[in-house]
C-alpha cells in the first residue's frame, strides 16, 4: 500500500491505521484481522510522522501469484489430456496437485486463517465458506492422487477427474481473491477515480460500514451459518438414511454443496458496482472519495447551498449607485473603488469593474482591515473609509432613514445592498445584482423532484436571501449567517432529524462540509489539508449534484440486484446440491454442475455489476 508524503515544508506525512469495520475501537498498526470477530482490517489515513509507515498490503500479490498459477494449471490440463503415456499422467496429476496447493494455501491463506479465529470464538462468516469452499475440492483432488484407495469407486476418476477436482479449488480462490483486492481499492479513497486528478490524498473519516454494507454483513451472518447446518444435515441424511453406497452419495452431497456455496460472486457483488460506478462518475466530472459517499447520496434528504457557484456565476454586477444629499454618485464610487482595489472579493471586483466602466480616478487607499463577513474599513485620502453591511456603520444608523428605505427597496429585488461611509457616517449604497445561471431553476425542480429539501445559506439580508429563495422556489432560507457560523446552522438542521448534503467551495466552508453528513465541493478535488468534501464536482457545475445523485442512485440499485443474485443463487443451489429435489424430480446437483453453477454465478454478477450505472 502506497503511503503518500505530505508535501507541505514541515509537519506529519500520510499513512494509515488498520480498524475493523464492524469494532471501530479496535485498531492495528500494522494490517491484519481482527481479534474480535476475525475479520480483515480496513486501511484509515491519518497523519503521523513519517517514520511510522505500515507494511505492505500483500493482498495484490496474493491475486498475482494465484492468477498465474491457475493459468499454469489451466495450460496443464491442456496439455495432459492431449498426453496418453501414463507417465506423463502421474506427472502431470503431481504438477497439477503443487500448484493447486500453491493458490489455495499459498495464496489464500488469509481465508483459512480467518475461518479458524471465527470458529474458535464460535463465529461463521465469509471466510468460513470461502475456506470450505477451497479445501472440499482440493482435498478430493489430493485422495485422488495419494490415497485413491479410501475414495468410493465412484470418486476414483481418471485423469479428468483429479484436475476437476484442483481446476475448481484453485479457480474459486482466485475469484475470492479478486473480490478482497477490489474491495480493497474501493476503500482505498476511490484511487481508481482520482488518478491523473490530483496528487495529495486526503485523510478520510473513521472507518465503518454503511447501511449497505452493515446489511450484507447481517445477510452472511446469516447465510454461512446455514450453509453449515444444510451441509450437517446433508451428509447425516444420506449417510444413515441414504441408499448404498452410502459414502459415495455422502461425498457427491457434500462436496456439491460446500462448492456452490463458495462466496465468489458475493464477493464481487459490492466492489464491482462500485469501481465502475466511480470510474464513470469521474468521466463526467464527478468524483466520489470513498463508497459511503456514493450511499451517502442516496441517503440525504436535505441540500444546503449558498449562492455563489450554485445558483449564481459568482460574478456580481454593480446595479445602483445611491449618494446621499451631501454627496453624489461618482464621490461615492470613487471612495468605495478606491478602499476596495486589492481586496479580493467578488463584490470588490464588482465596484472596481463599475468605476473603471465610468471612468471614475482611484487611489491608494491606506490601512486596509478586511472584517469578515462584514466588510471592509481604511483610509483614503485621510479620511476614514468604510464600505459593508450595518456592523461597519460606527456613528450613524443608516436603516432608520431614507437611505434604509431605499435600501431594502433594492434587497426585495434580490439584490445585495452595502454602505459606504465617510468618518463614521453614512454617505451612500451600493447595491449588487447577481449572473443566476441558466440552468440553474430546472437543476433545482430536478433536485426537489428527487425529494429533496433545497435550504439556501447566506450571509445577506433577511430580505435578499427570502427574495432569492423564492425566486428559485427553494423550500427555506437562513439569512445573515456570520462568518463560521454555517455549522451551527447546519448542526441545528441535523437536530431536527434530517441527513444534509452542504455543497460549497473554497476554504471558507471547509469546517461546515466536514459537519454536513455528506459534504460537496465545486471545482475543487479532495485537497489532503481540506477533509471535509466527500464529493468533488470537478467542471464547477452544480448541475453535477443531480448526476451525482443519479449515478448513486443507480449504483445502489445495482448492488442490491448483485446481493440478491448471489444469495438467491446461491441458497439455491445449496437445497440442489443437498439432494432434497431428488425424491420429487430426480435430479441432484453434482460436483461438476455445482462447480459450474458458481461460476455461471459469478459472471452473472460481474456482468450486471459491469452495466450499471448508466
Amino acid at each position: 500500500m502506497k503511503v503518500h508524503e505530505d508535501r507541505r515544508p514541515t509537519g506529519p506525512a500520510a499513512t494509515y491505521v488498520y480498524k475493523c469495520d464492524k469494532h471501530p475501537l479496535v485498531q492495528s498498526s500494522h494490517n491484519g484481522f481482527c481479534p474480535q470477530c476475525g475479520v480483515a482490517f480496513k486501511p484509515e489515513q491519518v497523519w503521523v510522522r513519517p517514520t511510522n509507515r505500515p507494511r505492505k498490503d500483500r493482498s495484490r500479490l496474493r491475486l498475482r501469484i494465484a492468477a498465474t498459477a491457475t493459468a499454469i494449471l489451466a495450460t496443464v490440463l491442456v496439455v495432459q489430456f492431449q498426453t496418453d503415456a501414463i507417465s506423463s499422467q502421474v506427472a502431470m496429476e503431481w504438477i497439477e496437485m503443487l500448484l493447486a496447493t500453491l493458490v489455495c494455501f499459498g495464496s489464500a491463506w488469509p481465508f483459512h486463517l480467518r475461518a479458524v479465529g471465527a470458529a474458535g470464538r464460535g463465529r461463521f462468516d465469509m471466510a468460513t465458506l470461502a475456506s470450505l469452499g477451497l479445501i472440499a475440492p482440493y482435498a478430493a483432488g489430493i485422495l485422488a492422487v495419494l490415497a485413491p484407495g479410501i475414495l468410493p469407486s465412484t470418486f476414483r476418476h481418471d485423469a479428468a477427474g483429479i484436475a476437476f477436482y484442483f481446476g475448481t479449488a484453485s479457480f474459486a480462490a482466485t475469484l475470492v481473491l479478486l473480490g478482497e483486492v477490489l474491495e480493497g481499492r474501493v476503500r482505498s479513497e476511490s484511487a481508481m477515480a482520482r488518478h491523473g486528478y490530483l496528487d495529495n490524498p486526503s485523510p478520510s473519516r473513521e472507518s465503518g460500514r454503511t447501511p449497505l454494507g452493515r446489511l450484507a454483513g447481517h445477510l452472511m451472518d446469516f447465510f454461512a451459518p446455514a450453509v453449515l447446518v444444510a451441509a450437517v444435515a446433508t451428509v447425516a441424511f444420506w449417510g444413515f438414511a441414504g441408499s448404498v453406497p452410502r459414502a459415495s452419495l455422502v461425498l457427491l452431497h457434500g462436496l456439491a454443496l460446500l462448492l456452490v456455496a463458495c462466496p465468489c460472486a458475493f464477493g464481487l457483488a459490492a466492489p464491482l458496482s462500485l469501481i465502475f460506478a466511480i470510474r464513470r462518475a469521474a468521466a463526467s466530472g464527478v468524483l466520489f472519495k470513498d463508497a459511503e459517499a456514493i450511499e451517502g447520496m442516496n441517503r440525504i434528504d436535505t441540500l444546503a447551498i449558498g449562492k455563489s457557484d450554485t445558483l449564481a456565476m459568482g460574478r456580481p454586477d454593480l446595479a445602483t449607485v445611491v449618494a446621499v444629499p451631501a454627496f453624489d454618485e461618482e464621490t461615492v464610487l470613487r471612495y468605495a473603488a478606491s478602499l476596495e482595489t486589492g481586496v479580493r472579493h467578488p463584490l470588490a471586483f464588482a465596484i472596481v469593474r463599475a468605476a473603471k466602466a465610468r471612468g471614475v480616478a482611484t487611489v491608494a487607499a491606506t490601512d486596509l482591515e478586511l472584517v469578515a463577513a462584514c466588510g471592509v474599513r481604511g483610509s483614503v485620502d485621510g479620511r476614514a473609509v468604510a464600505v459593508g453591511n450595518l456592523s461597519m456603520m460606527v456613528h450613524h444608523d443608516p436603516e432608520s432613514g431614507a437611505l434604509g428605505q431605499q435600501a431594502e427597496t433594492l434587497r426585495s429585488a434580490g439584490e445585495t445592498a452595502v454602505y459606504v461611509s465617510l468618518d463614521g457616517h453614512p454617505i451612500g449604497l451600493l447595491s449588487f445584482r447577481d449572473r443566476f445561471r441558466e440552468n440553474a431553476m430546472a437543476e433545482i425542480r430536478a433536485l426537489k423532484h428527487e425529494g429533496l429539501r433545497i435550504v439556501l445559506l447566506s450571509g445577506d439580508s433577511r430580505t435578499t436571501a427570502m427574495a432569492v429563495a423564492k425566486r428559485f422556489e427553494l423550500d427555506d432560507a437562513i439569512p445573515e449567517i456570520p462568518a463560521g457560523g454555517k455549522m451551527a446552522v447546519l448542526a441545528s438542521i441535523q437536530e431536527q432529524g434530517h441527513r444534509v448534503a452542504m455543497v460549497g467551495h473554497g476554504q471558507d466552508d471547509d469546517e461546515a462540509l466536514g459537519q454536513a453528513d455528506l459534504g460537496i465541493e465545486i471545482g475543487g478535488t479532495f485537497d489532503a489539508q481540506r477533509p471535509g468534501a466527500r464529493i468533488s464536482l470537478l467542471d464547477g457545475d452544480f448541475g453535477g449534484i443531480v448526476k451525482a445523485r443519479a449515478i448513486a442512485r443507480a449504483t445502489l440499485r445495482n448492488i442490491r440486484q448483485n446481493l440478491f443474485m448471489a444469495f438467491g443463487g446461491s441458497a439455491l443451489g445449496v437445497v440442489a446440491a443437498s439432494g432434497i429435489p431428488h425424491p420429487f424430480f430426480g435430479f441432484s446437483l453434482s460436483p461438476e454442475g455445482a462447480a459450474i453453477a458458481l461460476f455461471s454465478l459469478t459472471l452473472l454478477v460481474a456482468a450486471n455489476a459491469i452495466r450499471s450505472p448508466r
